[in-house]
């Protein structure tokens, strides 16, 4: 979460566009949309400015109103909008795309009743923003579910233990270990979001760590998903920062390791060759691996669709996303 109004702009051909008003922000409400050029900002002209110069004028405290003036798609007319700053939550669970009311879809595929959720980052707030899109994945009824795991890279343990017992009736979730540590382990209890009947893929790649890994080597040790992707990255440490010289320095040592269930590290120490078992590899004809162009694409696709723009179809989403497309493949695949 933010102190502002909810926009971000970047330049093009000059310009400064809106790229994406944060859905219920206080700039949504007031009209601003995606693709709106931003003119100016209390008055003062933007030509020519960064985005992190913009990004200093529109900063306030909690309350405070600042003046934007946006021109929409199609006007030269410069509109003024008095926008009052706010705390305004970054959402950690999206879809696939947005209704015209901000509200997440989910259905990625129609015909064969496939949904898609992806995690950006695991925060206090993710497991019930999870639970909240379970509960409109179930009204889909589907035939099987994607979960989005790419480029996460983790963030509260509990969080993603929470989610990982969403989906498991029994089991270990993780288990921590080190010299100085008392062994701890987490258990799966009884009662699930989404019945187990309904198949799952998680989605991971080089960019997924901490958290997202333990999410993900739990759901498949349990032989609850199948995971498609790359190699996770491989963080899977408990650090302890000790502060020294009366706080004018800090020792970070490496005090536990988080332990899959079936008792792996998860952690890719320097000396770990890539061989060694660590972090988390896709299954069985899951592996895809993008190339620099690949990951360009996606990336771009990615922000497009999280920019709330509600204008990616599921349709384009597969188009330029070679590791989607895969686990839409193997969830469509007879059994």
């Amino acid at each position: 979460e933010f102190v502002g109004i909810g926009i971000h702009v970047h330049p093009v051909g000059g310009r400064l566009e809106v790229l994406a008003p944060l859905p219920q922000s206080p700039a949504y409400r007031a009209g601003v949309r995606s693709g709106d050029t931003l003119m100016e900002v209390d008055g003062k002209a933007v030509a020519g400015l960064s985005p992190g110069e913009v990004g200093k004028l529109l900063a306030g405290p909690v309350g405070r109103a600042v003046t934007l003036g946006v021109r929409h798609v199609g006007s030269e007319v410069t509109e003024k909008f008095e926008i009052v700053r706010e705390t305004v939550q970054v959402p950690t669970v999206t879809g696939v795309t947005r209704t015209p009311e901000a509200s997440w879809i989910y259905l990625l595929d129609a015909d064969s009743k496939i949904a898609y959720v992806r995690i950006t980052h695991f925060s206090r707030n993710t497991a019930s923003e999870m639970q909240a899109a379970l509960a409109a994945v179930r009204e889909l009824n589907p035939s099987g579910l994607i979960l989005d795991v790419r480029s996460n890279p983790g963030g509260l343990l509990d969080s993603a233990i929470a989610i990982a017992d969403m989906f498991l009736e029994s089991g270990r979730i993780v288990s921590m270990d080190g010299r100085k540590v008392p062994e701890r382990s987490w258990t799966a209890k009884p009662g699930t979001e989404i019945p187990s009947t309904v198949p799952l893929t998680i989605l991971i790649n080089r960019q997924s760590a901490s958290a997202s890994e333990v999410l993900s080597a739990a759901l498949q040790d349990n032989q609850r998903a199948r995971i498609v992707g790359e190699r996770s990255w491989g963080k899977g440490s408990v650090q302890t920062v000790i502060q020294m010289e009366d706080g004018k320095s800090a020792m970070k040592l490496t005090t536990a390791s988080y332990l899959r269930p079936n008792g792996v590290n998860i952690h890719r120490f320097p000396d770990s060759k890539k061989e060694d078992k660590w972090g988390v590899l896709p299954d069985d004809g899951g592996l895809v691996e993008l190339d620099k162009e690949q990951w360009i694409a996606w990336s771009k696709m990615r922000d497009g669709v999280e920019g709330f723009t509600g204008q990616t179809p599921p349709a384009e989403m597969l188009a330029g996303d070679l590791q989607l497309t895969k686990a839409l493949e193997l969830l469509k695949a007879p059994k």
